[in-house]
């Protein structure tokens, strides 16, 4: 890896040429603040092949904790690009957000909603994480700064309760409410792991 900056943008970027490769086009878009007139016309669709290509790179950096001061960022960034490309727009309601969060990915049955109750909506991500069983729930959170982004900006939050990193957990589960609904009752999975609990409150 190494640091360059983007005089166009006046952006630190971050070269990773071990997946160079597998980002293509959408990488160098990456690398240079986001700005790629033709990957991001109208009339482009996420494919699961891109949004897959994504994971490594998003792994490689929330794994390493001294690289946070690039993760948040890039994440944001990744999330962006995505909301650009699918049209995300603002919602108004709390079920109206958990369907817009839900679009924004390849698949809905990746990432189903289980329930809507008390103005949250509940869903799952059944897509494997490169986390799975490795115990960095920290990592996790990083790397879901991702959907903290997008929530932001349809216009609501997000909260990881059960993650794929814990031990034996092969689905996370998440909550989303309105923005200017409290989430204090929501304990997020990486702050439930620092506390050695194993259930998720808020949920069942």
């Amino acid at each position: 890896m190494r640091v360059e900056w983007c005089i166009r943008s006046r952006k630190i970027r971050l070269a990773l040429p071990e997946t160079r490769h597998a980002l293509g086009d959408f990488g160098v878009a990456l690398r240079c603040g986001l700005h790629g007139p033709t990957v991001f016309s109208p009339e482009m669709r996420v494919p699961k092949q891109l949004f897959m290509a994504i994971m490594p790179v998003s792994v490689w950096f929330s794994s390493r904790p001294w690289l946070n001061f690039a993760t948040r960022p890039l994440m944001r960034g990744l999330a962006a690009a995505t909301m650009r490309v699918r049209k995300a727009r603002p919602q108004t309601t709390v079920e109206e957000i958990g369907e817009e969060w839900q679009r924004m990915f390849p698949s809905r049955k990746g990432v189903p909603i289980t329930g809507v109750e008390n103005d949250t909506v509940y869903a799952e991500i059944h897509i494997t994480c490169p986390h799975r069983g490795t115990g960095n729930v920290e990592g996790c959170y990083r790397m879901m700064e991702y959907d903290r982004k997008m929530l932001e900006d349809i216009g609501g939050q997000f909260v990881v309760l059960r993650s794929q990193a814990e031990p034996g957990v092969e689905v996370c589960q998440v909550a989303m409410r309105k923005a200017d609904v409290p989430v204090d009752d929501l304990v997020p999975a990486h702050v439930r792991a620092r506390r050695g609990d194993s259930e998720p409150s808020a949920m069942d």
